[in-house]
């Protein structure tokens, strides 16, 4: 007879599979120029949100709008993001990924989607495959949810139920905060 799975139990094993995972993930060097981890997390969200101000980023990111103002400015410097004035506010920029941004993108998704794609080639079993293709989006929708317990609830924009299309399995923009679901 099987135990009920815990959930407990299930999120340490979770956090420390998937924080080996990332880790690795993130060793990944595509060459000279590429873009800083939190220049990536910046990216990969503008790609999967759509654009947005600093503030909405930092808000997101969960790290001060400063901090979020230096990455866009060393993005926008490099040509990978471009910046509007708001639509219904002048007064505020908006950022959206550009062509070279989104390319910078696909290249870093594309390396580690190729390793990823080799190691459970190479190391898993067809059955084994189906599980994690039946786990993936249980896992996306997880990190979905998972904020600090003083951060605000992520918004709509952040709660989709799809993958992104046609760019591989994402760019692992995990901050290595574990907090409550909400």
């Amino acid at each position: 007879m099987t135990e009920e799975p815990n959930s407990h139990d299930t999120a340490a094993a979770l956090l420390d599979g998937l924080g080996l995972l990332l880790r690795r993930m993130r060793q990944i060097r595509m060459g000279p120029g590429e873009p800083s981890g939190p220049e990536r997390t910046a990216l990969a969200r503008l790609d999967r949100g759509g654009p947005a101000t600093s503030a909405e980023l930092a808000r997101r990111e969960q790290i001060s709008p400063q901090s979020m103002g230096a990455t866009l400015a060393a993005l926008q410097a490099r040509g990978l993001v471009e910046v509007t004035a708001d639509p219904q506010d002048g007064r505020r920029k908006v950022y959206s990924v550009t062509e070279d941004g989104l390319q910078v993108l696909r290249d870093k998704r594309s390396a580690r989607t190729e390793l990823v794609a080799g190691v459970l080639d190479a190391r898993f079993d067809r059955t084994e495959l189906a599980q994690l293709a039946t786990a993936a989006p249980l896992l996306l929708r997880l990190a979905e949810h998972v904020t600090p317990p003083d951060a605000d609830p992520p918004g709509d924009a952040d709660t989709s139920s799809t993958t992104p299309t046609g760019t591989g399995t994402g760019t692992g923009t995990g901050t290595g905060t574990h907090g409550t679901a909400r």
